[in-house]
């Protein structure tokens, strides 16, 4: 668990380190930025193999829509984020519906942005947002 959070904390420092050298170098913006991600993916592996994790992960998906607020300054990240928070903390099938909320305005949010790694992390966003809802909408309507 130490090993978790210790990876996603460093990922956050090479977020911080990213929007810091946004202007002034973006090659080294964008290479901190990639690393963010691939140290976040390791740690978050980490995290699902310990059986706390499960309480942390939805905690830390409300974090994203803030810092991405708080960052560009758009409040309909806040409203993704309403979406994830109602989509982690509602205990029912029907969850997944906010979550695809969630992605499909994050993703197309992410697509308006002028950076080429922010559009293709947004794309893949919705491509899994389409997916996701997509077998959930056919699973639904399969078991009734």
């Amino acid at each position: 668990m130490k090993k978790a959070l210790g990876l996603v904390g460093l990922s956050a420092v090479f977020v911080l380190i990213s929007m810091y050298t946004q202007n002034s170098n973006p090659t080294a913006s964008q290479v901190s930025a990639v690393l963010s991600l691939v140290i976040l993916i390791i740690g978050s592996f980490y995290l699902n193999r310990d059986e706390r994790g499960g309480k942390i992960v939805p905690w830390a998906g409300l974090v994203l829509p803030l810092l991405l607020f708080l960052n560009y300054g758009n409040p309909l990240y806040l409203l993704a984020g309403l979406f994830l928070g109602i989509g982690f903390l509602w205990r029912s099938e029907l969850s997944v519906i906010p979550l695809v909320l969630a992605g499909f305005l994050l993703g197309w949010l992410a697509l308006q942005e002028d950076a080429y790694l922010v559009r293709t992390i947004g794309a893949f966003i919705l491509a899994a947002s389409i997916i996701t809802g997509v077998a959930s909408l056919y699973f639904a309507l399969k078991l009734r």
